[in-house]
């Protein structure tokens, strides 16, 4: 059997897993039902059920509200709203912002980024 890669603990992992078996995981259901962090006009920040827990201690993610599946696809109004989230005051508080590519792209039919903010030393 091959080993997948995965930025989850073993227990998250398999929590995921069988998520994606279910009919929730279907897009954009999964997308309009996570719990939402913060709203923009054309951008939403949501929780993440399935958090990349073996290196962040908070785990959100970024994803246009109208489903696209690259940044390709995006319209100008929703390139600028982007930047201005990247740089938004509220990003200051993450570490990381991370897109998946390859195998580690299991929801490509969405475009999302990850954004991070790693586990303090003090914390462990």
């Amino acid at each position: 059997m091959e080993k997948r890669i995965t930025q989850r603990t073993p227990e998250t992992q398999t929590k995921y897993e069988a998520f994606r078996k279910t009919p929730e995981c279907a897009i954009p259901f999964f997308w309009d039902r996570a719990k939402i962090v913060k709203e923009y006009t054309y951008w939403r920040i949501v929780e993440n059920d399935f958090p990349y827990d073996t290196m962040w201690e908070r785990h959100y993610m970024l994803a246009p509200i109208r489903k696209v599946t690259a940044h390709r696809e995006l319209t100008e109004e929703e390139k600028k709203e982007f930047l201005k989230i990247k740089e938004s005051e509220f990003m200051a508080q993450f570490d990381q912002f991370l897109e998946n590519m390859g195998e580690t792209r299991t929801m490509p039919g969405h475009l999302h980024y990850h954004l991070g903010r790693l586990f303090r030393v003090d914390d462990l």
